[in-house]
């Protein structure tokens, strides 16, 4: 039996079977302003491991994780020529997180496999989880449609502005050895993720 990673979120857990299967991709699909990146954060927190931030200098997500997650600011051009040496060290059962992948979903297809498959290379290696956070913006990257054909697993992210309330819920809509959910989960990004139990949704 695959040995499965904990995703830092006992529903999640759960609902998922234990957690998401070690070697896995798995790309989180979400809009800019729903705080997915917790998600990710939640994931990081629980295996320690690496946090590759393309958008948000590292001394600013520093602060939000604990000391034994290596985070790292890195440009996409550096990133795509030499995508080994960004997975270089990284230990055994962790979590390598990228966020976003949008600029590298823009390079060419062939310098983005290249890139995806020294990842799952990696992860095939050490045990580990890869996580791909995809902004959802109203220009989708061209290789949008890679990422998420080549994720072993896909979690989208979707946000609904009431009134007066915002509702948040997760789809989890693929899932290679292991199983997609019928139901979306109701979250809540507040301090850490949140999983609404009180009602089926």
């Amino acid at each position: 039996m695959t040995e499965r990673l904990s995703t830092g979120v006992d529903v999640v857990n759960r609902r998922l079977g234990g957690g998401v299967p070690a070697g896995t991709l798995l790309a989180i699909s979400s809009p800019p302003d729903a705080g997915s990146e917790q998600l990710l954060h939640a994931f990081l927190s629980t295996h320690g491991g690496r946090y590759l931030s393309l958008l948000r200098p590292a001394a600013e997500v520093d602060g939000e994780l604990p000391p034994f997650v290596d985070v790292r600011h890195v440009r996409p051009e550096g990133f795509l020529d030499e995508p080994e040496r960004q997975f270089d060290g990284l230990p055994e059962q962790s979590v390598v997180a990228i966020d976003p992948v949008n600029e590298l979903e823009s390079a060419s297809t062939e310098a983005y496999v290249a890139l995806l498959s020294a990842l799952k290379r990696r992860l095939a290696e050490t045990g580990s989880v890869g996580v791909l956070h995809c902004l959802r913006t109203s220009t989708e990257p061209e290789n949008r449609w890679l990422t998420l054909g080549r994720a072993d697993w896909a979690w989208h992210v979707e946000l609904t502005r009431l009134p007066l309330s915002v509702e948040t819920r997760l789809y989890v809509t693929k899932a290679r050895n292991g199983r997609a959910l019928l139901e979306p989960l109701k979250i809540q990004f507040l301090d850490g993720v949140r999983v609404d139990t009180s009602r089926d949704i």
